[in-house]
């Protein structure tokens, strides 16, 4: 599993123009926003893209016959897909903090709101993820087709926590007990989907890469 880590970092090394042009893109929304909203949109679009370009590794593997000769390594079916998710989250996790940081340094303060909707962007990240990864196993580019519908999903639980934020009274006063409550109740629950739904997907990953023959 080291090796597929290495080979997919050095994916990322080859494609830093492009890692770099899209994050030249996002700061300069961040600099040109007047208020947290900047910020905000920042780590979501940083979040997305890695998930973009992380999943296309994909595409790369399976090009040209890849898979079958990463097979021939020492490395099972399983270890590369849960090599494949580790990557992606990992990938992500690190990419939505950096850009989480910025965003702070940008506005030299720590914002409430600003770390609430960074862990709805990466909630639903990981959401997307889950949904995504069996997707391009299974149907390799042609899951691209299937991601306008997976878009609107993510769009609507966005839309989704901001109604139960919005509903538990979150006003972003750390100091307050409801806030408190509600807050730990909610990223609880959060916690305990993004596990059910990454636990489901791995395992239909692991069924789609057992019963594929061809690559």
């Amino acid at each position: 599993m080291r090796g597929l880590l290495r080979k997919d970092l050095e994916l990322a090394r080859l494609n830093i123009k492009i890692w770099g042009a899209l994050f030249f893109i996002g700061v300069i929304y961040l600099f040109s926003g007047k208020s947290m909203d900047g910020g905000s949109f920042f780590t979501a679009y940083m979040v997305f893209v890695s998930i973009g370009l992380s999943a296309g590794t994909i595409s790369y593997d399976t090009s040209d016959h890849g898979m079958q000769f990463l097979l021939t390594l020492p490395v099972t079916r399983r270890e590369y897909v849960k090599e494949k998710y580790l990557f992606c989250i990992g990938l992500t996790a690190v990419l939505g903090v950096i850009s989480l940081l910025i965003s702070m340094l940008v506005y030299r303060k720590v914002n409430m709101e600003l770390l609430v909707s960074a862990g709805a962007v990466f909630y639903c990240a990981i959401l997307c993820l889950a949904l995504m990864l069996p997707l391009r196993l299974k149907y390799g580019d042609r899951g691209r087709i299937l991601m306008g519908g997976l878009a609107v999903a993510v769009f609507a639980v966005i839309a989704l926590c901001n109604e139960i934020l919005q509903k538990f009274h979150i006003n972003g006063n750390v100091e307050d007990f409801s806030f408190a409550r509600n807050g730990v109740v909610i990223a609880v629950g959060m916690v305990i989907v993004c596990v059910g739904c990454l636990g489901i997907s791995v395992k239909s990953s692991e069924h789609i890469m057992e019963k594929m023959e061809e690559f």
